[in-house]
């Protein structure tokens, strides 16, 4: 017997799956409450703070040093601890508190003009990062069945967290559809529901089933998706005999297993920081070899463009030193941090030229602002490619050199550099966000503004012409290619190549089978010159009229 539950539900990610709901608690080290009432969870929270203070204690006193003492003796200043606590009585989890009790003496050095109180609170700041670090490792106990993650706001983090085998479906308060949470989500093919009303009725411990447009409570067994199925397709051509190329999006070595598919090219992004979040201190690069070495002995044959790491914005391993940012997705991160800390760009480099060794090794630059930025990395790459011949490694039989647009002022620098990169991938992700200055994340804008509007159409289009005037290889890894709608303009702007998702490659390759693409472009390109908010309705009518599917 099933029980339909009175939700106000929105699916990201639909799916069927059904687990025993599980609730990430602060007593588990990460965040708060819920519905627990306020007084109890500050209540919590200060027990917590008390442990890992303990723990930090500990491993202060494991360091017999003048700043040891310093420090030890700080962790017991009441000042310091209402600083940290500060946060929790107005309801927050401890995690924020911290963080922004690391940002508030952040601003007070910088008002300080007293040297002794400066190095003061520059101890409280190494001090209060020690318990950030402490707090972060800890360890969350999962349940040992099939269950789904019940969070208000999930972060990529909580689901690379979470044992692989056994997450089966997230069910939150609040995540917008373009963030890297709804896309991670997809990526591992987990049904993420949004409760807009009814969450009080989400009880932890029962069993739920997610199907379709239904949240259900259960008492039957939990069960997991069935594996997608080849569905007997071959070469991704058009009615008009347009062959398309289709690669796969992947971040984690099961999805090779989609390289099986007869119409599936190759790895058009290979997302390496995935490999980065599943530890508990950054991977030195001998692990980083070992992964990449994995990764390629499963591809065989099939290209794979390795996207150097994208950490930052809202994908922080939990080890990695950052500052919290009002807005994160503008600020430090991805290719800004290996700029800024280019030993951990050069360890990347060096462990996949020695895991391509013999191999045709693709390297794609990510996030880059200007061109001025791409030739630093260039070098980089060329001395790394030095260094190993020197100390007589094999390097690749073939390096190939790709570049990622994702924000707007690059997009206008791309023919400069054309002449010295291979191929290039446009990423739809950030590219839409930064073009209307709008934060996908934010679940109150992320309808506001949409991807088939006909000014964003006109620049990609802009860009797809640039790419062919110089005879460049250029291919759309965002979320814009793994659906078919979106997928169908990118193919009337001239795009030939889609990066998808792997749950979106059949559904992609249906649409293809069913569209005369000389058509459709003679079709599209007038449109683009309206005044309109958005071109959907344009293309659903269209695709009816000529029976394009796509699978709706």
């Amino acid at each position: 017997m099933e029980n339909v539950l009175s939700l106000q539900v929105k699916f990201i990610h639909p799916g069927k799956s059904s687990g025993v709901l599980f609730r990430v608690r602060a007593a588990q080290g990460m965040y708060a409450q819920g519905e627990t009432p306020l007084e109890t969870q500050a209540d919590n929270s200060r027990e917590i703070f008390e442990e890992i203070l303990k723990k930090t204690r500990a491993k202060i006193a494991l360091k017999n040093s003048d700043i040891s003492e310093v420090l030890l003796q700080m962790t017991y200043d009441p000042s310091f601890i209402s600083s940290m606590l500060k946060g929790v009585e107005e309801g927050k989890s401890l995690k924020t508190s911290i963080e922004e009790g690391i940002a508030q003496l952040r601003m007070k050095s910088l008002k300080m003009e007293d040297l002794f109180f400066l190095e003061k609170l520059r101890e409280f700041e190494i001090l209060a990062q020690k318990l950030l670090d402490v707090l972060n490792a800890l360890k969350i106990e999962y349940p040992e069945v099939p269950f789904i993650l019940l969070i208000e706001n999930p972060s990529p983090l909580d689901l690379l967290d979470a044992p692989e085998n056994l997450l089966v479906g997230v069910i939150s308060k609040d995540v917008a559809e373009g963030s890297h949470t709804a896309i991670l989500a997809k990526q591992m093919d987990i049904p993420l529901v949004v409760v807009k009303q009814g969450w009080a009725l989400l009880e932890e411990g029962k069993n739920v089933v997610i199907h379709g447009n239904k949240v259900s409570l259960s008492n039957a067994s939990a069960q997991t998706l069935t594996p997608l199925s080849h569905d007997h397709m071959t070469r991704p051509i058009t009615k008009d005999g347009s062959l398309i190329s289709l690669f796969l999006n992947a971040a984690f070595e099961k999805d090779l297993d989609f390289l099986s598919f007869p119409f599936v090219k190759g790895i058009g992004l290979f997302r390496t920081e995935m490999a980065f979040f599943n530890k508990d201190e950054f991977p030195s690069m001998e692990d980083q070899r070992i992964f990449y070495a994995k990764i390629f002995e499963k591809a065989g044959s099939s290209p794979i463009a390795f996207r150097v790491m994208d950490i930052g914005g809202d994908k922080i391993p939990s080890y990695f030193p950052n500052a919290p940012e009002h807005n994160p997705l503008l600020g430090w991160r991805s290719i800004r941090i290996a700029l800024d800390r280019p030993l951990i760009f050069k360890h990347q480099i060096r462990a996949l030229l020695r895991a391509g060794a013999g191999k045709s090794l693709y390297i794609l630059f990510p996030l880059l602002t200007e061109a001025s930025e791409f030739y630093p990395l260039l070098d980089l790459l060329e001395t790394e490619m030095k260094r190993e011949q020197e100390m007589g490694h094999p390097l690749p039989i073939k390096i190939k050199k790709g570049v990622m647009i994702e924000v707007p002022s690059f997009a206008w620098h791309f023919h400069t550099i054309a002449k010295d990169i291979d191929f290039a991938s446009v990423g739809t992700n950030d590219l839409f966000q930064f073009f209307f200055g709008v934060d996908r994340m934010n679940p109150h804008l992320s309808k506001r503004y949409d991807v088939l509007s006909p000014i964003f159409l006109s620049f990609l289009k802009h860009i797809s012409d640039v790419a062919r005037e110089n005879y460049k290889t250029l291919s759309v890894c965002g979320e814009m290619a793994s659906k078919p709608i979106e997928a169908l303009a990118l193919l009337g702007l001239g795009f030939k190549t889609l990066s998808c998702t792997p749950q979106a490659l059949t559904p992609i390759v249906h649409m293809i089978h069913s569209l005369d693409l000389k058509s459709f472009k003679a079709y599209l390109t007038p449109l683009l010159g309206l005044k309109e908010h958005s071109l959907r309705e344009h293309l659903k009518a269209y695709a009816q009229d000529h029976k394009i599917d796509l699978g709706e």
